[in-house]
């Protein structure tokens, strides 16, 4: 059974292990500890093709022999401030065991297309694989559907087909790519962003 908070079904402690709440905060160091990076065995392969009367977009899965390893840099002083103005929003949630903070989602509510944004999403690694990142996700989902929103976008990387595969099994399908989000060379260098989309109905 679960219980409500701020009008969201979550878990409880006494069947999950974790508890779910909205959080307005989150400090640099549960950031860094929380989301370093990722790796994965596998890259979505992004092809582009121009042509006169037609341009297309591929992605292809291919399995690589050596991991893609990805640590992320949080020295810029202004992530943590935009993720904070957007935690204040309140649709962004966090996992606590034993009352520390072990995951988080931030989610934005942009009104003027009716849809929650997951700007970002993380459980601490060691307690990956145990339902937290679903309950998380679940919480912002029910967010959606009590404001109203028409849908929850998500974006990730082409190197990132864990996160890829994560969303999916929560109905979310690929609607779009950006070439060149990150650096003018993404493209060339296999780092690509990735835009999932799942409806609320």
């Amino acid at each position: 059974m679960g219980h409500k908070q701020y009008g969201i079904d979550v878990p409880n402690m006494e069947t999950s292990m974790h508890l779910i709440q909205p959080i307005f905060s989150i400090t640099h160091d549960r950031l860094e500890a929380i989301v370093p990076g990722y790796s994965s065995s596998y890259v979505f392969q992004v092809s582009h093709k121009i042509a006169p009367r037609e341009t297309t977009f591929s992605l292809t899965l291919k399995k690589l022999d050596v991991p893609f390893v990805k640590k992320h840099d949080y020295s810029n002083p202004e992530t943590l401030v935009h993720y904070n103005d957007i935690a204040r929003q309140g649709a962004s949630y966090g996992a606590f065991v034993n009352n520390e903070l072990v995951g988080f989602i931030v989610g934005e509510i942009q009104s003027w297309n009716s849809t929650l944004v997951i700007r970002e999403f993380g459980v601490s690694p060691h307690l990956q694989r145990q339902g937290i990142g679903k309950a998380l996700l679940e919480a912002a989902l029910g967010k959606a559907k009590q404001e109203g929103l028409r849908g929850v976008l998500c974006e990730t990387q082409s190197t990132n087909v864990p996160a890829v595969e994560f969303y999916q099994r929560f109905g979310f399908t690929i609607q779009g790519l950006d070439l060149s989000l990150y650096r003018n060379d993404d493209l060339d260098r296999g780092e690509v962003a990735v835009f999932l989309r799942k409806a609320i109905v």
